[in-house]
């Protein structure tokens, strides 16, 4: 067997290793811990089991990888690391040690760096993993119909990794020469043989074809699925709208955005206000949210605002929002009211005006910390995040942005300017679930996609859908042209923040980015530390492109690099 990276050791440690913490707690089914690959792909029961496994890969930890200290906790940390921590919507203070090329994109074209491998890594685990269940599927053994179920959702899953990966490591539509730039290996089969790339269409017609066989095989099988974590026909049709609008294929999109969200209504401005650590009807494919076996690793320990380590580490704060985003927002939206910016600030002599957070001897200017050492910003930072308890219920959740006593006291913790109080979690491990999607993000796909196709009242209406539910009166949208097209980027932007969408948003509406930084006096300055300043025009490092990482090409050696640099 080839050395490759990704697939190496796959037969003899994924099936087993990765699949073995199947707890009997919320999969009844015994641990595949002493089950050989063979099991696992000659009976329909075995193929259950094995693709639970593929399904806890998405939320369980990455290890070894060289970055245990930021945590990789599958899907969740990939849709952070990609989509969210180089966008310009958000700011994670977490990642400032890795310094200006992290922010510049240099990595991005740096072929040995853990950045450019990760995704590449993981999805290509995720790819191996289906493909070895797939090869053998048709003859095992058991109930058809369950089989047929299985098979589909194998598939979804290795759609989904695909789409996810030409955000990431193909061009944009526009500079794809219409589809026929390379990007990819296409491997439809558990093989670790040399395969040379394949092209953005090559790619995308694999998709479509997993998906429309899925589509067809979970029509036909009658069988539902139990657990939010696995994928249904729901999720196969967002994944199909995602891939359509990636190669602009509005049409396609609209019809797949609509059918995806299906069944998954708006959530209530209540639930959007009740802390993202509980799926609800909205939610069409999220992460286990009581897997207390991941300990610290739970993606909640990081990036939410109660988290451990947010905690423990009370120099990073979980991550703050664009100020200019929220400058954006119309009167009246809920979701402005969820982070720490000066309009949220009541008007009392005890509270902080505008003009302190932009105070140099009232903030920290390294790292736009409003907790620094001004008493009405200290004030404000404390009666702010007791009222963003959810239901406000402290003993529940506790109170966000606190350190532990033995770290010091609560008020030293840093608090930056912007701090989301979106994201809380559970417990000791900071256990929640996250969103892989859910129907807003169709809703706002349907809308653009209409907005393609000149059907502005199409548009309309799918947005009204979500911001009906978003302020505190009656929302109406009469925009057209432009101005409609601003209010669905503005709408996406906000609605989905954190949740990993920012960058791969920006990548396929072809704009370009800049990282507007905070300006001591200047109140019409934004809220990032010089560090985080930087300007992305579309033609940066090939388009916003990812490099194939070198653990790839030095393993395969069919890749012509040629073709992609």
């Amino acid at each position: 067997m080839k050395k490759n990276i990704f697939i190496k050791g796959f037969a003899a440690a994924a099936l087993v290793a990765t699949m073995a913490s199947c707890s009997g707690d919320y999969l009844d089914l015994e641990p595949i811990t002493s089950i050989d690959s063979s099991t696992v792909t000659n009976s329909v029961k075995g193929a259950r089991y094995g693709l639970y496994g593929v399904c806890r890969t998405m939320w369980w930890p990455e290890e070894n990888f060289g970055i245990s200290q930021r945590f990789i906790s599958g899907e969740a940390s990939i849709n952070t690391f990609y989509a969210d921590v180089m966008s310009p919507d958000a700011m994670y203070q977490v990642f400032a040690p890795y310094g200006v090329n992290l922010f510049n994109w240099s990595y991005m074209r740096t072929a040995d760096y853990w950045f450019c491998s990760l995704s590449w890594r993981y999805y290509y685990n995720l790819i191996a993993m289906c493909n070895r269940i797939l090869d053998d599927i048709d003859d095992a053994e058991g109930d058809p119909n369950e089989r047929d179920f299985i098979k589909a959702q194998l598939l979804t899953i290795r759609a989904h990794s695909y789409q996810r990966m030409l955000l990431v490591y193909a061009p944009r539509w526009e500079d794809s020469n219409n589809g026929n730039a390379y990007c990819l290996v296409l491997r439809t089969n558990f093989s670790t043989q040399d395969v040379p790339l394949s092209t953005m269409n090559q790619v995308n017609a694999q998709i479509y074809a997993d998906l429309d066989q899925a589509i067809a095989l979970y029509k036909s099988c009658g069988q539902k699925r139990t657990r939010g974590w696995e994928p249904d026909i729901n999720v196969a049709y967002g994944v199909y709208a995602r891939a359509a609008a990636t190669i602009h294929d509005w049409a396609k999109c609209r019809d797949m955005a609509r059918l995806a969200r299906n069944g998954h209504p708006i959530m209530s401005a209540q639930d959007y206000q009740a802390g993202f650590a509980d799926a609800n009807g909205e939610w069409m494919w999220y992460n286990a949210p009581d897997d207390e076996m991941l300990g610290y690793w739970c993606w909640g320990g990081m990036y939410a605002c109660n988290g451990s380590y947010v905690s423990f580490w009370g120099q990073y704060g979980a991550g703050s929002i664009n100020y200019d985003l929220i400058r954006q927002l119309k009167r009246g939206d809920i979701r402005s009211t969820m982070y720490l910016v000066p309009e949220n600030a009541p008007t009392a002599s005890t509270m902080p005006k505008k003009a302190d957070f932009f105070n140099k001897s009232k903030v920290d200017p390294t790292n736009v910390n409003v907790n620094y050492r001004d008493a009405k910003l200290k004030s404000f930072v404390s009666l702010f995040g007791q009222s963003k308890v959810p239901g406000g219920d402290v003993a529940t959740w506790g109170l966000p942005y606190q350190v532990a006593n033995e770290q010091g006291a609560a008020d030293e913790i840093m608090v930056p300017f912007g701090a989301q109080y979106k994201f809380w979690a559970h417990g000791t491990y900071s256990v929640s679930s996250f969103p892989w999607m859910r129907g807003a993000e169709f809703a706002l796909l349907e809308a653009e996609a209409c907005y393609r196709l000149n059907d502005e009242p199409g548009a309309r209406s799918a947005l009204i859908d979500v911001n009906s539910q978003r302020f505190t009166t009656e929302y109406t949208c009469t925009a057209s042209g432009e101005e409609l097209w601003n209010e669905i980027m503005t709408t996406s932007r906000i609605e989905l923040w954190g949740e990993g969408h920012s960058w791969y948003n920006f990548k396929r509406w072809n704009i370009p980015l800049e990282r507007k930084v905070w300006e001591a006096g200047n109140t019409n300055s934004n809220n990032f530390p010089s560090l985080f300043k930087a300007e992305y025009p579309t033609n940066m490092m090939k388009g916003w492109t990812y490099i194939i990482p070198v653990s790839e090409t030095r393993y395969n050696h069919a890749i012509d690099m040629n073709l992609v640099r």
